[in-house]
C-alpha cells in the first residue's frame, strides 16, 4: 500500500494538450449563443453560386435544426457549464490537490 505523508504536495502541471481542447467547456457554452447565427449563415450560404457549397450548408444546417441535435447539444451544454468552474480550478498551474 503507498503512502503519502502529509508533508508531501500533490502537484500536477497543466496538461499537454491543445489550448482548444483545454478550454472545450467553456466553448460549448459559448457556441450556444452563437448557435442561432451559425444557422442563420448556413440559410443565406444556401442561396450561394456554388452547388458544393449550398449542398453542404443545407446538410449542415438540417443537421443543426433536428432535434435530437438540439436537445443533446442543450444537455451538453448545461453539464459543461455545471462543470466549468471545476475544470478551471483543476487546469490551474502548481494546483495542491491535497489542499482543494
Amino acid at each position: 500500500m503507498l503512502m503519502i505523508r502529509e508533508s508531501q504536495k500533490l502537484s500536477l502541471q497543466p496538461c499537454a494538450r491543445p489550448a482548444s481542447l483545454r478550454h472545450t467547456a467553456s466553448a460549448i457554452v459559448m457556441l450556444r449563443s452563437l448557435l442561432r447565427f451559425v444557422v442563420e449563415a448556413l440559410d443565406r450560404m444556401k442561396t450561394w453560386q456554388s452547388s458544393d457549397t449550398r449542398k453542404t450548408a443545407h446538410i449542415l444546417s438540417n443537421s443543426l435544426c433536428q432535434s435530437d441535435f438540439v436537445v443533446s447539444f442543450l444537455v451538453l451544454q448545461k453539464v459543461c457549464a455545471i462543470l466549468l468552474p471545476t475544470t478551471r480550478l483543476l487546469q490551474t498551474a502548481g494546483i495542491d490537490l491535497l489542499q482543494v
